[in-house]
């Protein structure tokens, strides 16, 4: 089941972009967990590698996709939902909304 986290998302923005800048070299996926009010930076491959079997390969394809186009991959864990759901910007989506990585 799929939820909209958008205005988190939005709260969240400076820290996320703060985490990936410290980290862009590193390729990172940033994680926005609701339930501590954190971002943190992981490392990607073993941050997917962990996810079920079932979204494990087309997460790994979509982040490469991302990546090599200038985005970022932000996952936002609710706990209280029991909810791990990955989001994509592209470098382009960035662009528009006036955001550089």
């Amino acid at each position: 089941m799929s939820r909209d986290y958008s205005a988190e998302i939005n709260e969240f923005w400076p820290t996320i972009m703060l985490a990936w800048k410290a980290h862009a070299d590193k390729r990172p996926v940033i994680e926005c967990n609701l339930a501590n009010k954190t971002i943190a930076a992981y490392p990607a491959k073993e941050y997917i590698d962990d996810l079920s079997e079932r979204s494990r390969e087309t997460t790994h394809i979509e982040f490469d996709r991302v990546i090599n186009d200038g985005g970022i991959m932000v996952f936002i864990r609710d706990n209280r939902n029991l909810i791990l759901q990955s989001y994509s910007f592209s470098s382009s989506e960035l662009k528009q909304e006036g955001l550089t990585i």
